[in-house]
This record gives C-alpha cells, structure tokens and sequence, in this order.
C-alpha cells in the first residue's frame, strides 16, 4: 500500500493557497490546510471541486506553540507558507497585521521546524514587492528596495529563511 505524502499549506485559503491545493491533490497528496479563521465550506473550495478532499485546521501563524504542535501532530511531508495579510495597499493601514503574519509567521515555522527537527520541505512565498520599483524585470540579485509595509514583511521573511538555511 502506498502511503500519500502530506503537505500543510498556512493560508490555504487564498487564491494561490486553493490553487496550490487543488494542485497537489491532483499529484496524489494528502492535503492539511490551515487557516486563522474557519474555512468549512469556503465557496473556492467548492468552485474548484476540493471541498471534500482537504482536512482544515484552523491555526493562528503568529502563535509559535500552536505551530510547534500542528507540525508534529499532522508530520507533513511538505509545508507551504501562503499565510499574511497580502494586500499591499492594506498593508498601510493594517502595518501592524501584516508584519506580525509574513514576519512572525515565518520566524515561528523557523523556529518550530528547528526546535522539533523537522527535516521535510518548506516553502516561502515571496514576492516582487521587495525590489520595489524596477525600470526592468527584477532578477535574484536586483537590489531590495520595498515601498510598503508588504514588502519589507516579505524582505525579513526572506532575510529570515536565508539565515535559518545558511545556520
């Protein structure tokens, strides 16, 4: 009997989160998505026929303990950060909101994956708001410049990650 791989998606219910589940689902994992507010019945999951086929857990990111536990308690194969507050323009009158999700977030799944050994996959989104304004397509080494509260949440996020890998 083959055993599915499981991957935890934080944020799942974003477009990229559904889009991404509906994805993995197709490839043959079992799919643990995690959400700060209830998503039973959420109307993309059942737009995009997935309704029935992911387990949801709902999980604050900012809450390192909380994050500790799930990833011991589901042991996913794969982890994928899709959770914060992602609206640029919102994320000047919701600065507070939107750091503590992308950065916090990001820190405490560091943090919990060193404290238990975690040794699967995890993946970070990113995002072009780092460079900032750019006269050509940014590339990995474009100089960061962020301009909104969205962007340098995702420049620490990424800073982050590369330390933690790099260590």
């Amino acid at each position: 009997m083959v055993i599915a791989k499981k991957a935890l998606i934080l944020g799942i219910g974003g477009q990229d989160g559904c889009l991404l589940a509906r994805s993995l689902l197709i490839k043959g994992f079992k799919v643990i998505g995690v959400s700060r507010k209830n998503l039973q019945g959420y109307a993309s999951f059942t737009k995009l026929g997935i309704n029935n086929e992911i387990e949801l857990i709902q999980v604050d990111v900012t809450k390192k303990d909380a994050i500790i536990k799930l990833i011991e308690d589901v042991q996913p194969d794969e982890i994928y950060n899709l959770a914060a507050q992602s609206s640029v323009s919102k994320s000047f009158s919701h600065s507070t909101e939107t750091i503590n999700t992308i950065v916090v977030g990001s820190l405490n799944i560091l943090e919990a994956s060193k404290t238990i050994e975690y040794d699967g996959r995890i993946f970070f989104a990113g995002s072009s708001e780092i460079f900032g304004h750019t006269d050509k397509a940014a590339c990995i080494n474009t100089s960061h410049d962020p301009r909104s509260p969205y962007g340098v949440g995702k420049q620490a996020s990424f800073n982050l990650v590369k330390i933690y890998r790099e260590s």
